[in-house]
């Protein structure tokens, strides 16, 4: 997958503010954004995806601690029905790449802010 969009939710923000989280063991980096939205460049046959599609990146099964996978399979199917306009809607602010630190500023009205990949 390419990147097209990254969002930026509390967690990040968080992290980025010292108030916890630290790089995996080995390595010197913690990676932020575990929101995601790409386009497939290549698929397994069989994958269910083709070149072009969009797909959104799962870092972990669970969204929350007081989650189990039942309640991750209701939120997915739900997403998948909820109306894309309206989703779309959610997202109030759209950071271009180069001027990614602005997507960790909390800003009034904001609901999900996306560092966008594409130009």
């Amino acid at each position: 997958m390419r990147a097209v969009a990254l969002g930026v939710c509390g967690t990040d923000r968080e992290i980025v503010a010292g108030k916890y989280g630290s790089a995996p063991p080995g390595q010197e980096r913690l990676v932020l954004g575990h929101e995601s939205l790409g386009r497939v460049e290549e698929a397994p046959s069989g994958s269910g995806f083709e070149r072009g599609d969009l797909a959104v990146g799962i870092v972990r099964l669970f969204g929350s601690v007081n989650a189990n996978r039942s309640h991750y399979e209701m939120a997915l199917d739900t997403l998948m029905r909820a109306n894309k306009d309206w989703l779309v809607q959610l997202i109030t602010r759209r950071v271009p790449l180069e001027r990614f630190a602005e997507a960790l500023e909390r800003r009034p009205g904001d609901i999900k802010v996306v560092i966008d990949f594409q130009r």
